[in-house]
């Protein structure tokens, strides 16, 4: 029997990958601005699609730094910090945005319309998928990608189950624990690495062989070579 649908590995992006992404968003419009944020936010927050069409402006605390995500997934509720970055992407929108009570709204017409219409999910994949096509990556990368993305940032960055759990609102801890095995991966991989670098340190230099030889061929000794140097 295969693995079931909810211990499959989560599809995160790369560095390179995400750098391409956001690259395809021309934030010099007033729809890419709003998209780079939007994007921002499911990523530096960990915000599933309904999280941040749901936001408020009331919900952010700008002086602390902090989303309030209210009406997630099972009905729970909880404060998010907010990285500098997506702050900063934030603020910008927040100069341009329509003086509604949803943060991130429809861009047509005028942004400072004040009659600014609310995302819906399926425009939220609609932009996704656009600059994802545009930047020639993954068909599997979706808008939730960039929620696991996160999850798979901080346990590498040494954050615990319990706070990576806590960051993406998850209601029982094993839901978490599907991202310990992306981490695992890469400790392998680090391990392997290390040990062929130890391996290639503990081998002898190709001018540590040719000074052997000659060593050799001359009838000197390590010890004897050892004993004609200074002493430190």
């Amino acid at each position: 029997m295969g693995e079931s649908r909810g211990k499959r590995l989560p599809k995160a992006f790369t560095d390179e990958e995400l750098t391409d992404f956001f690259n395809e968003i021309r934030h010099s419009t007033d729809t890419g601005l709003r998209d780079r944020t939007m994007f921002e936010l499911m990523l530096g927050c960990g915000l599933r699609t309904s999280e941040v069409i749901a936001v408020k402006r009331a919900d952010i605390d700008w002086t602390v730094g902090v989303v309030n995500v209210v009406r997630g997934k099972g009905a729970k509720d909880r404060a998010v910090p907010i990285p500098a970055r997506t702050l900063d992407w934030m603020r910008r929108w927040d100069e341009k945005r329509a003086r509604c009570s949803s943060f991130l709204h429809s861009t047509k017409g005028t942004v400072r319309n004040k009659r600014g219409t609310p995302l819906s999910a399926d425009a939220v994949q609609a932009q996704f998928r656009k600059y994802r096509e545009r930047a020639g990556l993954r068909s599997n990368l979706t808008p939730h990608s960039l929620r696991h993305t996160l999850a798979t940032q901080r346990l590498r960055q040494h954050f615990d189950l319990r706070e990576v759990q806590e960051l993406l609102g998850h209601s029982n801890v094993a839901t978490t624990q599907v991202y310990t095995h992306v981490s695992q991966a890469q400790l392998i991989e680090k391990t392997r690495r290390l040990d062929e670098q130890q391996s290639m340190d503990r081998a002898p230099s190709a001018e540590a062989v040719a000074l052997g030889s000659l060593l050799e061929q001359a009838g000197v000794t390590r010890e004897q070579l050892l004993a004609l140097l200074p002493e430190q």
